[in-house]
């Protein structure tokens, strides 16, 4: 836990800020370094060795799963509740890894400010999401689309429970579900993070359905996810 962050992750939400540290880590590795020098890859081979027959794309998807629920959890919720932007850029970040590759905490340089001039959301898409994603894909052949689903879903869960503390009309929760509904960015780019997931009605009430499949059925070993949109068409047959 970074102490400046401290009041940010109380009750609740304390083991949310576990992840994050302001203090030099010798094991620790700088992000850059780990997304150019081949240690991306060995950390995905790591991971592919819990199965028989992994597929490099399951593998992939899986890992972020890992990497995004540890990290956009804190990130998110000082952005949240108080435009709170922390240094998240590969080069100024560093990450610490276990025997199988999974990340288990990231080593900031600093705790980071409050920015009240800025979107409360970029400095995390554009300048954390998008080169971790773009590495991850080209060394994986696991398409973009589906890494930023896999990042978006655990943005729109955020939100969700979030909300449900903070309310639907706080400003920061009001934020980030206008980004999650909006197709385009301001700048007119497609939004990656746009429309993640589905609610649906069902017999036994509401289900929560992704947009997209993470395609981590493509390892035999790995069942369908609870919100896998696939689920549907298995239903079917």
């Amino acid at each position: 836990m970074i102490d400046a962050l401290s009041h940010f992750f109380r009750g609740p939400l304390e083991e949310i800020g576990e992840s994050l540290s302001v203090t030099p880590d010798p094991d620790a590795i700088n992000l850059a370094d780990f997304l150019t020098n081949g240690a991306l890859e060995e950390a995905l081979a790591a991971l592919s060795r819990r199965w028989e027959r992994p597929d490099p794309r399951a593998t992939a998807t899986q890992w972020s799963k890992f990497y995004f629920s540890r990290l956009l959890p804190p990130a998110l919720l000082p952005a949240i509740l108080a435009g709170w932007q922390l240094p998240l850029s590969p080069e100024t970040l560093s990450i610490r890894l276990d025997h199988e590759g999974i990340v288990t905490g990231f080593v900031l340089k600093h705790a980071g400010a409050a920015n009240a001039d800025a979107p409360r959301f970029h400095f995390l898409l554009d300048g954390h999401l998008a080169p971790v994603i773009s590495a991850l894909s080209e060394e994986s052949g696991l398409p973009a689309k589906v890494l930023w689903s896999n990042a978006a879903n655990i943005l729109e869960a955020t939100l969700t429970r979030a909300s449900a503390l903070l309310g639907a009309d706080h400003a920061g929760i009001a934020e980030g579900i206008a980004l999650l509904n909006a197709a385009k960015r301001p700048d007119g780019r497609a939004n990656p993070v746009y429309d993640p997931i589905r609610y649906r009605k069902t017999a036994a009430g509401t289900e929560r359905i992704r947009r997209l499949c993470c395609l981590r059925y493509f390892t035999d070993e790995l069942t369908l996810c609870k919100s896998c949109p696939r689920k549907q068409e298995h239903r079917a047959r």
